[in-house]
């Protein structure tokens, strides 16, 4: 049987993740990839507990408790990502792929954190 939770994080993933490459492959023509990184992630990141929460998870606790747990978790995989991003460009690795595979690990360490530790009422 399919987890539902996870295939909704994911198609929400893909969503989240269209805007922030979009986003990055954007900027990163007017500023360099960490900050254009960083960009994505201002604008990502307030989608991504929205639509996580509402729709992902269906948590039925309060927002602004879940939005504090939220924050922490996004800080541990930008974290994780700025690492990939480093290493990779430093590697000479393409920055376009060296992005999308910050991004995956991301997802992955941010699904975890989120399913158990941020959005823990579900409907």
């Amino acid at each position: 049987m399919i987890d539902r939770t996870l295939l909704r994080y994911g198609l929400v993933g893909i969503g989240n993740t269209i805007l922030g490459l979009g986003t990055i492959y954007i900027a990163r023509q007017f500023v360099s990839d960490f900050a254009a990184n960083l960009i994505a992630y201002l604008i990502v990141v307030p989608v991504s507990f929205v639509t996580h929460r509402d729709w992902s998870f269906r948590d039925a606790g309060q927002r602004f408790p879940a939005f504090m747990r939220f924050l922490p978790t996004v800080g541990i995989g930008y974290l994780i990502n700025l690492a990939i991003l480093d290493a990779g460009l430093a590697a000479g690795v393409n920055a376009y792929v060296v992005q999308a595979a910050a991004i995956a690990v991301y997802v992955g360490t941010t699904y975890l954190l989120s399913r158990y530790l941020v959005f823990l009422q579900p409907r």
